[in-house]
């Protein structure tokens, strides 16, 4: 059993605090639980988060994955079912890039003017590289390809991101640094 705390800053001033629960399931699966608490956009967010994931392939490089989460916020309760699958492959010494695909599914929700938001599908496909030259010392840069689709609109956004990771020892990530650019895509509703 895997005792887990995390805190996320964001430079647009969300934060969010997790605490969570991991156990092995086999060799290569673990289930999880984890409570989130912080603020999106000014307001309060609670989110309780059940999953389960998997390892496959040569050295455990691929992953499958999929969790549950009960949202409440000042956009009213929300719950989300996540799927997603990836792949890593090492390309040379130090060098490692991936790809994967996600599919959310949301339900519940409301608009600040207080209209229902219905129900929202998100895919996503992603692709990473990965330098990793000294124990300590991780870089990494991203890209995902988000299609939003909700009742009444369908919204493409690309976002990338470039991170580093140092760590103090082995087992403990000390610092990340991230940064992220998001351009966003409206196409004409179909109705």
């Amino acid at each position: 059993l895997i005792i887990s705390a995390d805190e996320y800053l964001r430079w647009n001033g969300d934060n969010a605090t997790r605490v969570g629960l991991r156990s092995q399931l086999g060799d290569t699966g673990s289930v999880y639980v984890r409570e989130q608490f912080g603020t999106r956009d000014g307001g309060f967010v609670a989110t309780t988060i059940v999953g389960a994931s998997d390892r496959f392939g040569a050295n455990q490089a691929g992953k499958t994955y999929g969790e549950y989460q009960l949202e409440n916020s000042v956009s009213g309760p929300r719950e989300r079912a996540i799927f997603g699958l990836g792949h890593r492959w090492q390309v040379t010494r130090g060098l490692r890039v991936g790809v994967g695909y996600e599919h959310q599914q949301m339900f519940g929700g409301y608009s600040p003017d207080g209209e229902p938001l219905g129900d929202r599908l998100r895919d996503v496909v992603h692709a990473r590289a990965e330098l990793v030259r000294f124990d300590n010392l991780k870089a990494s840069a991203r890209t995902e390809l988000r299609w939003d689709n909700t009742d009444t609109s369908e919204t493409l956004q690309i976002v990338s991101g470039l991170g580093v990771d140092a760590k103090l020892s082995r087992d403990r990530k000390s610092t990340r640094l991230n940064s992220s650019h998001n351009d966003i895509y409206r196409m004409p509703s179909s109705a």
